[in-house]
């Protein structure tokens, strides 16, 4: 997929493909299994040794999951296109567009930093609201824990309701950026407007991968072999849908 002069537009689609972006996923699994178990055994090694650094390696993750996202968008691609899919194949966002792929990491890093602040504030308020009520009261009534704990509880909620937006401004961005060379913040607006316009049958999309992320961790961890190229391919497919 070529650069665009003009970016291409979201479009929504039928609810009913859901369902089917999800079996087409499956169809570019099985064209090639054993490369794509080999992409995903190395994808979640990289991500398990970023889990092991303390501090650098989340803030590694964050930066670097656009750019090897891409790089399995990529595999997805050539697979639906007839080519032969190939292991080094996964890296393809190291070697294309990999600074506005990591910028796309770099702006989630900072909309997740004024998340964590809000979601801080609030808990903050609320448990000074108990720690006052306390302080006035002379003692720990159950009035000033229900403000501490309604302030933990508040807070930790609407840090999960502004990290949908997130979500969806990230989610088809990598796509975006590495077929279409849309500048990160571009991206990032327009595939939160394709999920908008597309909430639903995304969100049924995303309803059936966590099913199978369930199914996955009932086979110890095995099933994500075969999930994440599965995922991977389900969305490089609405994303194919929904822009081209």
């Amino acid at each position: 997929m070529a650069t665009y002069e003009t970016p291409p537009e979201p479009r929504t689609v039928e609810i009913s493909r859901a369902s089917e972006w999800l079996t087409e996923g499956w169809q570019i699994f099985t064209a090639a299994p054993g490369v794509w178990v080999a992409i995903s055994l190395v994808f979640l090694v990289i991500n398990v040794l970023f889990s092991m650094i303390p501090g650098l390696g989340s803030l590694a993750s964050m930066l670097l999951t656009p750019v090897l996202f891409a790089g399995l968008l990529e595999c997805s691609r050539i697979v639906s296109a007839g080519g032969v899919l190939q292991f080094d194949q996964m890296f393809a966002g190291f070697r294309r567009n990999t600074g506005n792929l990591v910028m796309i990491g770099l702006i989630t890093l900072g909309a997740m930093a004024v998340v964590a602040a809000i979601a801080f504030a609030i808990v903050f308020v609320g448990g000074g609201a108990g720690t006052l009520s306390a302080i006035q009261t002379g003692t720990t009534s159950g009035a000033s824990i229900g403000l501490a704990l309604g302030g933990l509880v508040f807070g930790a909620l609407i840090g999960l309701l502004l990290i949908v937006p997130i979500t969806m401004a990230w989610w088809f961005a990598p796509a975006l950026v590495m077929f279409d060379g849309m500048a990160p913040l571009e991206a990032m607006k327009s595939s939160y407007m394709a999920c908008l316009h597309n909430w639903v049958s995304l969100s049924i999309q995303g309803i059936l991968v966590f099913v199978l992320i369930i199914i996955a961790a009932i086979t110890l961890g095995l099933g994500l072999l075969v999930l994440v190229p599965v995922a991977t391919a389900s969305i490089f497919i609405s994303y194919r849908d929904i822009y081209h």
